[in-house]
């Protein structure tokens, strides 16, 4: 996430840590944790996108 004044790579990491304290939670929860837990002023819009993969099974496995 970017703000001005504020270097993106900040902003990026800040979403990342955010990302990945919710990671277990419902889709919902996930996406909704950027936009509570993330500054902002409330004049940008956002969009927040989650994608749930299935386990990894078989011969897809390392």
């Amino acid at each position: 996430m970017e703000s001005p004044g504020r270097p993106l790579d900040r902003g990026l990491d800040a979403l990342a840590v955010t990302a990945s304290r919710f990671a277990g939670r419902s889709p919902e929860e996930l996406c909704r944790a950027p936009l509570d837990h993330l500054p902002g002023d409330g004049h940008d819009d956002k969009a927040v996108i989650a994608l749930r993969t299935p386990p990894l099974t078989g011969y897809a496995r390392s």
